[in-house]
């Protein structure tokens, strides 16, 4: 291909075949067999160049067009340890997944037998390992999520397992906090919501999570658009945020103005519904 660094090649002088050759029999399958009328590929930033080569041949052979087909390349960028550099362990391997994995459990599993000891925690002590995995899995998942996918970032068990600011830990804690006055409340909001309860948007906070609940299907858009997956996150912290300070600021269960309470309950489920 004219103006790169490096020739696309089929097929190797000698007869042989490369990557640029499976690469290419990928695409034609996808887009003339599958009839794949969209397509993302997601691999390491450096492979950019030869991908863009791939869709460029396709298109000139007449696999895709512009006006029918979108054929994107995200290249995701490298994990970093604290010195900025390539993440590895001291001796310079590549750390495995599952070691980040069972490290992030493990501390959560210090954390919380700590508040137990300190009476700050309410799970039972057969539920703490089980309550660690689920946290400590989802605090790594939420964490590389988060990232731009194009840039580098530096790995952090201390931020990523931090109970406040935009992490998942934060998060499924406020989740919690959510679910337990909904719990609390008794109510049926699939019933209030046949009987299409009326939204009081009175309270500042109000119109705050009201306005949040719907830039959901925007945020939707936007991701399928920029192809930046972290804007959900994003967007989660934020409705996370509003919810927060929603039943903080506005009494939710309140027998006596049912009116008002079957509002607040029905708002409560839609933020319970997309985190």
């Amino acid at each position: 291909m004219g103006g790169r660094a490096n020739p696309l090649m089929i097929q190797k002088s000698d007869g042989g075949y490369g990557y640029d050759s499976t690469d290419m029999a990928a695409l034609s399958y996808r887009l003339r067999t599958l009839k794949a009328n969209r397509i993302v590929y997601i691999t390491d930033f450096t492979q950019t160049d030869h991908f863009m080569m791939c869709f460029e041949a396709a298109r000139l052979a007449g696999w895709w067009n512009e006006t029918s087909h979108s054929v994107d390349h995200i290249g995701f960028g490298v994990v970093c340890g604290d010195d900025g550099k390539k993440f590895a362990t001291r001796s310079g391997e590549t750390v495995r997944l599952v070691d980040l994995l069972d490290e992030s459990v493990a501390r959560m599993e210090k954390g919380l037998r700590e508040r137990a000891a300190e009476g700050k925690g309410s799970i039972p002590e057969d539920e703490i390992r089980a309550t660690a995995e689920k946290i400590g899995y989802g605090a790594i998942k939420y964490f590389d999520l988060s990232r731009n996918p194009a840039s580098n970032y530096v790995f952090s068990y201390d931020k990523m397992l931090d109970t406040r600011g935009n992490t998942g830990v934060y998060l499924m804690f406020a989740y919690a906090r959510l679910k337990s006055i909904m719990n609390k409340s008794g109510a049926d909001v699939k019933q209030l919501r046949e009987a299409k309860t009326d939204i009081i948007l009175e309270h500042v906070c109000e119109r705050a999570l009201a306005f949040e609940l719907l830039r959901f299907s925007d945020v939707l858009v936007d991701v399928l658009t920029s192809l930046t997956p972290n804007k959900i996150t994003d967007y989660l912290y934020s409705l996370s945020l509003c919810a927060t300070s929603f039943v903080t600021e506005c009494r939710v269960i309140q027998p006596d103005n049912p009116t008002e309470m079957n509002s607040r309950l029905v708002m409560l489920e839609e933020a319970l519904r997309l985190h």
